[in-house]
Formats: structure tokens, C-alpha cells, sequence
């Protein structure tokens, strides 16, 4: 197994659990998706 993809997608559905609150904070998920593809 792949611990490291697995923490990942656990941090990837925590933010779709947060942006699920709001659906229109497209500048939060563009900050977001800067931030994985920094890592």
C-alpha cells in the first residue's frame, strides 16, 4: 500500500468536506491546488 497517497487523499477530502460548505470559494480551491502541486 501507499501511506503517502493515502494522506494525501485524506487531506484532499478533508478540503472537499470544507468546501462542500461553499461551493462558490473557487479562490480557496485554486489556493488549494497551488498548494498540493507545491508539495
Amino acid at each position: 500500500k501507499e501511506p503517502e497517497h493515502l494522506a494525501g487523499n485524506e487531506v484532499i477530502w478533508t478540503f472537499v468536506n470544507f468546501a462542500g460548505e461553499d461551493h462558490t470559494n473557487f479562490q480557496t480551491l485554486v489556493a488549494f491546488l497551488r498548494m498540493m502541486s507545491s508539495l
